[in-house]
Formats: C-alpha cells, structure tokens, sequence
C-alpha cells in the first residue's frame, strides 16, 4: 500500500466515526519543516469511554489491526495505543494536558501527502517540541523555524511559551 493511500483510509477512519485528530511528530515536522525517517505516523486522537465501540468496529471493517484490550485499557488510564494497517503504524495519543487538548482547537485541515487531514498547527507542534524536549526535537523545531520563518504567529507562541514555562527555550531556537 502506498502512504497516499493509507493516509486516505485513516482519514476516512476518522471521519467515519466523527473523532477529533491531528498529524504530529515526524510528518507533521516533514510537512511544517523538513522531512526526515520516522517508522510510523503519530495522531493526537480525541477517543474517550463513550466513543471506543464504534471507533473499534469501525476500524475492524476497515482492516486495522489493534489490541482491543489495549486500547480499552489505554483510554481508561493511560495515553498512547497502536493501530495497524499493512504494514504502517498509527501511534494514537490520548491528550491529557490543557494544552493538548488546546491544539485541536488550532489544528489546520491541509493537504498532506495528497490527502486532505487535520494537522497541528506550526506553532502548536514548536511548543509540543519544546515541551518534549529530546534534542531530536529541537532539531525539528528549527527546520519548521526556517520553512515557516515570518508566516509563524510570534504573538501566539511567546504568550503560549509563557503559559508553559518554555519562554527562555522558545527565545533560544528562535535566535537560531
């Protein structure tokens, strides 16, 4: 299966069952920033107790593959499930902080790879960086910094780093 096409069927996954998603991590770097190897995609996903039988049906007749016990488990108590689909890799991440659960609200639907998804904004997915704080991540951060540059909402993310406590780290990978 070609990535178009997957990406496609985990849109209409989604649609389907009318949960909140969004592109983060390395794809979401790959289309704000430069691309770079990532074995799996990662999607904040709104899943909640009152939502998990129809999102697991309807992802069983659409040829996923999961852990149902996992997944029930996941959403009760932790943050992160697996989807398969031949041979790709969802990473479903459950928001669980203020501001994960913020983001959905400054998602942007683009087109991404010939598909059209949701996906963090440039802005959201600096400040999740930041937040994270791998060195992988300050690496992606400063490519979205130089592809996006002057189209960035500087008045956003100061007042967001603030809010975190990530003032100093923000003003640092901005300098460069």
């Amino acid at each position: 299966m070609i990535f178009e096409k997957f990406l496609e069927r985990v849109a209409k996954l989604f649609q389907a069952t009318k949960i909140s998603y969004m592109l983060v991590g390395g794809f979401a770097v790959a289309y704000w920033g430069y691309p770079r190897q990532s074995m799996d995609i990662d999607l904040v996903v709104d899943l909640k107790k009152d939502n998990i039988d129809g999102f697991l049906i309807k992802a069983d007749k659409m040829g996923f593959v999961y852990n149902k016990s996992e997944v029930e488990e996941i959403v009760r108590i932790g943050n992160r499930f697996v989807l398969e689909l031949d041979d790709f890799r969802i990473d479903c991440w459950l928001p669980k902080s203020w501001f994960e659960k913020y983001t959905f609200g400054q998602r942007k639907n683009r087109k991404v790879f010939g598909q059209r998804i949701y996906i963090i904004s440039p802005e959201d997915l600096i400040l999740s960086k930041i937040l994270a704080g791998r060195s992988r991540d300050f690496e992606d951060i400063k490519t979205v910094v130089f592809r996006q540059g002057k189209k960035l909402n500087k008045g956003y993310l100061k007042g967001q780093a603030k809010t975190l406590n990530v003032a100093e780290q923000l003003a640092g990978v901005m300098q460069k």
